[in-house]
């Protein structure tokens, strides 16, 4: 009775808490966000004809996100009521309005808003993050910030949504042929390493250029190539490099980047790398390390870290350059199923399984292992990232618009709104070692922002100082 007695009183906290402890959050880390929504200077419409600002139309947006609804048709009927009208009118400034736009003057606005905009603000609140100083012990050995690389993909079917599309035909030269189109993103995350919070900082879309068509019409099928991720590395590097110059980075990302244009990248720009290496990949590399196994170096593990028998090779030639293979292995329960019905599972001994990486660091018995665990944390970008966007946030797979600019404009503020999610859940949540699924997250958001008006009379006392900080910066 006293566990189920505690578990009411706590869901009955976050119901009533939820927001305001979310927004306690907002103005720890970023306190102007509200301000910076209302002081768009690429509105694209005629000021003269404007009823309802950026701020209001942004500010809708970004909380349709933290509280991971789905669609457009689902934000309008859960904001239409009078609290959360109330509160969203406030937080965004707009208290001479009386209601909320519509979903589709949402959407409107949306595909004429240039993506540059979020995208740019996107990074101001990186950069504010990283200057406050607050998350510098969550860099790989306190000096590098760990930037993890995957692709993703956010759209895929029959409709072409616009010419840049990546596309695929199936069943090629047959009767039966037809096409799939598909937008896929770049997505570039740093990662808080020993906490592994993975934020977006940058995006890129891999998408096919005009110059693409054009050699297409040129080309056969065999010669042509499509857009891909290393192509789009490339870009999102450039990027990266010209918002953040002096910033020490490390670049985490999976086997398919372990190449010599990839590994000179990371040089030019002054880069330390770990990449997932795989055997088949790269011979050279593999034949080197088989023939050189007895003169490897061993790391040296604590008993809490769950890499074991590390070991790696410095000074491998590849590609002019100089790098250092690791390996590791990592112990996984391994489950079996008891095919008798109502009898619990069982679990063997954990099996290890062996992870290779190649790096520019320096590694040392000590370090190494450090840099093993940042090797296996690049998981975290696909299951913390991804996963919890396209199933639990938002749902990154629905398209709220057939619009280019709009998709890109919904895809940055989820990126935005998660940074924040992700904020408040570790400090109000994950730090204090309570369970809440993202379902019960995001519930309790939506039912502490629907059941109070925040800026009531009898609210105000409690919450001034928060609320005057978010609304007036």
């Amino acid at each position: 009775m006293a566990k189920s007695s505690e578990a009411r009183e706590l869901n009955e906290y976050f119901k009533e808490h939820s927001m305001y402890d979310f927004l306690k959050v907002i103005k720890r880390f970023y306190p102007g966000l509200f301000k910076c929504f209302g002081s768009c200077d690429k509105d694209p419409r005629k000021q003269n004809r404007i009823k309802y600002t950026t701020g209001i139309i942004l500010t809708m947006l970004f909380f349709k996100y933290v509280c991971s609804i789905v669609s457009m048709h689902s934000m309008a009927d859960k904001f239409n009521v009078g609290t959360v009208i109330e509160n969203l009118l406030n937080l965004s400034g707009e208290t001479g309005l009386q209601n909320i736009p519509h979903y589709q003057t949402i959407n409107d606005f949306l595909a004429r808003l240039s993506p540059v905009f979020l995208e740019e603000m996107r990074c101001n609140i990186i950069t504010h993050l990283i200057r406050t100083n607050q998350f510098y012990s969550y860099r790989l050995d306190k000096q590098y910030w760990l930037i993890l690389i995957d692709g993703t993909g956010i759209y895929g079917g029959s409709r072409k949504i616009h010419s840049k599309c990546l596309f695929r035909v199936h069943n090629k030269k047959q009767a039966d042929e037809y096409t799939t189109y598909h937008i896929q993103v770049l997505e570039a995350k740093l990662l808080l390493f020993g906490i592994n919070i993975p934020f977006s900082i940058m995006s890129e879309y891999i998408e096919n250029t005009p110059e693409d068509e054009k050699s297409d019409k040129k080309m056969s099928d065999e010669k042509y190539k499509q857009d891909c991720e290393r192509k789009a590395f490339t870009r999102l590097a450039k990027r990266i490099k010209e918002k953040f110059p002096h910033m020490p980075i490390c670049i985490v990302a999976d086997a398919l980047y372990n190449t010599e244009p990839v590994i000179a990248t990371c040089e030019k720009y002054r880069w330390k790398y770990i990449f997932r290496f795989k055997d088949g990949t790269i011979q050279s590399i593999a034949e080197e390390v088989q023939g050189l196994a007895d003169e490897m170096e061993a790391g040296v593990p604590n008993e809490l870290e769950p890499v074991r028998d590390v070991a790696y090779l410095k000074d491998i030639e590849y590609g002019g350059h100089k790098v250092t293979y690791l390996r590791a292995t990592d112990r996984k329960i391994v489950v079996e199923r008891k095919e008798t019905r109502g009898q619990k599972k069982t679990k063997k001994d954990p099996a290890p399984i062996k992870f290779q990486w190649i790096t520019n660091l320096d590694l040392s018995p000590r370090f190494a292992v450090k840099v093993a665990l940042a090797g296996r944390a690049r998981w975290k970008i696909e299951n913390e990232g991804f996963n919890r966007q396209k199933n639990w946030v938002g749902n990154m797979t629905h398209l709220c618009s057939w619009n280019e600019q709009a998709i890109k404009n919904h895809y940055c503020m989820m990126q935005i709104a998660d940074i924040f999610r992700m904020l408040f859940e570790y400090v109000n949540i994950t730090s204090k070692k309570i369970k809440r699924t993202f379902e019960q997250i995001a519930d309790d958001l939506y039912t502490a922002f629907s059941r109070a008006n925040l800026f009531a009379e009898e609210a105000k006392g409690k919450y001034k100082t928060v609320l005057e900080k978010l609304v007036f910066g």
